[in-house]
């Protein structure tokens, strides 16, 4: 009997030994578990833009100034010895990982970014068009908004092109809004006035290379509520100059024809879009040929696609 309560005392002691080292184990999950959560919980970049200052081979000074809305990051940078903007555009995702890629007004890629946001620095690689030359480049921020009153979302660049000698350059200017790209090139007639313009408008495609789309690329269905609004703006414009005796030799009696947006020319201005029509006149005409409707980038928001 004696040895029954011992073999039973025993196995007493076991089993609550088993589960006390149990409980210990789960002491010691929960333990853990805030942290592993902590470490999910660590917050990702959101919508910003940034400026830096940095260089480029720890010797080339740029200027930097960057937008990111979703995965999408653009914007320019320039030398400072030249305080030319070149545009670029690409990618970030939410761990800071970016790809940004540099073009020529003509779209050619003429070198790339890749590496890491990381605090107020970005840290990583230029590497030339052409893969040949790979430099490190670091910048550090001077400035930062999340607001996003204060996010900067079109950025503009210009160049020339010269022709010839006694014959005015040719004037290109190119902007950049999230994955589209509008290219406006203008020239000048006899007297020098810039009256012949060609736009264009591009959107990224896979390898970052800029494809040409139509208007209507931009928007979403609901643009038929914006081409009515510009078309109403073209009239008062169309009518005001058809009433103007000055312009008799030029209105030749039409009535207004209202355009389709992939009639239209489209610019990207800073913190508008830009469309422009040409009412058809003769080329004697050209200064008074074109309407042109501004419109802010926030009355936009709704008919542009994601």
């Amino acid at each position: 009997m004696g040895k029954l309560k011992v073999i039973g005392l025993a196995a007493l002691i076991i089993i609550h030994s088993a589960c006390g080292s149990n409980e210990n184990q789960n002491q010691n999950s929960s333990q853990m578990a805030p942290a592993e959560n902590q470490e999910q919980s660590i917050p990702k970049l959101g919508d910003f833009m940034k400026s830096y200052d940095g260089t480029i081979d720890g010797k080339n000074a740029i200027t930097m100034k960057l937008t990111k809305i979703g995965s999408q990051f653009y914007g320019s940078y320039a030398y400072k010895s030249m305080n030319k903007p070149i545009l670029i555009a690409g990618n970030c995702d939410e761990n800071g990982t970016f790809v940004i890629t540099e073009y020529t007004p003509e779209n050619v890629i003429t070198g790339s970014f890749e590496g890491k946001l990381e605090g107020t620095s970005l840290t990583g690689n230029w590497k030339s068009g052409n893969g040949k030359r790979v430099l490190p480049f670091t910048a550090s921020e001077t400035s930062s908004t999340t607001n996003e009153a204060e996010i900067q979302k079109i950025f503009v660049a210009e160049s020339t092109n010269e022709i010839g000698d006694g014959i005015e350059p040719e004037l290109v200017y190119s902007a950049i809004y999230k994955r589209f790209k509008s290219v406006s090139t203008g020239n000048a007639n006899m007297n020098g006035r810039y009256d012949y313009w060609e736009r264009q408008l591009f959107q990224v495609q896979e390898g970052n290379k800029y494809k040409m789309v139509k208007n209507s690329v931009l928007f979403n269905d609901g643009n038929g509520e914006l081409i009515n609004r510009i078309n109403a703006e073209l009239k008062k414009q169309y009518d005001s100059y058809s009433k103007d005796g000055a312009l008799e030799g030029c209105y030749d009696g039409k009535p207004f024809k209202s355009f389709k947006m992939d009639e239209l020319g489209i610019e990207f201005n800073e913190k508008e879009m830009v469309f422009y029509a040409e009412f058809g006149y003769m080329s004697a005409c050209a200064a008074v040929n074109e309407g042109i409707v501004s419109i802010g980038l926030n009355d936009l928001q709704k008919y542009i696609v994601e």
